[in-house]
């Protein structure tokens, strides 16, 4: 017989193909959060985590990754990766444009941060 596990899952973002809408199920019922795939759906349901993060009892791990799905940070990691090699100097020095690159990613994750293991895709708007 399964055993029972007393801590809710958290909600997981799905596709209702009648209406082609996004829904969540959370406290025993279905949430609707719009039309699916819209930045509005997205928000809705980022809304909905952040509740369901605050209830008590609620499990570390809030946004399923899916095969293929890539994070902010995981983004921001190559692109740096890339700019520290291209935006260089004839003589192999970092131009300033690097230092700019580098202002902007910080504001990147920090407007991140509240968004752990979030979807690229999602965050951008």
């Amino acid at each position: 017989m399964p055993k029972h596990n007393s801590r809710p899952k958290p909600p997981t973002y799905r596709l209702h193909r009648p209406t082609n809408t996004a829904r969540c199920w959370i406290n025993g019922a279905w949430k609707s959060l719009g039309a699916f795939g819209s930045p509005e759906s997205h928000d809705a349901f980022a809304k909905v985590l952040a509740e369901f993060r605050a209830s008590p009892g609620a499990p570390e791990i809030l946004v399923q990754r899916l095969p293929g799905d890539i994070t902010v940070d995981e983004v921001a990691l190559a692109f740096w990766r890339h700019a520290e090699q291209h935006y260089r100097r004839a003589d192999g020095t970092a131009t300033n444009e690097l230092a700019l690159e580098a202002d902007i990613l910080a504001l990147v994750r920090h407007r991140n941060d509240h968004r752990v293991n979030y979807r690229a895709d999602v965050c951008v708007g």
